[in-house]
Order: structure tokens, then sequence, then C-alpha cells
């Protein structure tokens, strides 16, 4: 079984093992340094937040309009 890092007739027996092998070592360090990087996360978080309260916002104002409306209405009556 060959070793990383491989250099070059390290495995005579199985060239495209070893290609294959090498393939995933690069792709696993590629995905660890990736997760390891948390540069633009917490932009990522606030936009989420953001978009969940305007969400709410434009949920809740539908009914908050009527529930203001009668109360208007109400106080004009009585004056």
């Amino acid at each position: 079984m060959c070793s990383l890092p491989l250099t070059i007739g390290e495995c005579v027996v199985h060239p495209g093992k070893a290609f294959m092998q090498t393939l995933l070592w690069k792709i696993r360090f590629k995905l660890h340094s990736l997760a390891a990087h948390e540069e633009g996360q917490d932009l990522v978080e606030y936009a989420l937040v953001i978009v969940l309260v305007s969400i709410a916002s434009v949920a809740s104002l539908g009914t908050l309009a009527h529930k203001i409306t009668g109360v208007f209405s109400t106080i004009g009556a009585d004056l």
C-alpha cells in the first residue's frame, strides 16, 4: 500500500489506485480546509435572521392593520 505523499514510481503495482488515493486525499483536505474557514459565516447568519424577521413582519402586518383600523374606527365613533 502506498503512503502519502506519493512520489513517482512509488506504487508500480497499482498506478490507478495510487492516483485515486491521491485524488481522494486532496478532496478530503480541501473539504476539511473549507469547513475550517468561517470567514463569511457571520454574514450569512445575519442575513438569515433579517429574512426571518422580515417574513414575520410581513405576515403579521395583515392582522395588525385590521386591529389598528378597528381601534381608530372606535375612537372616531366615540368622538
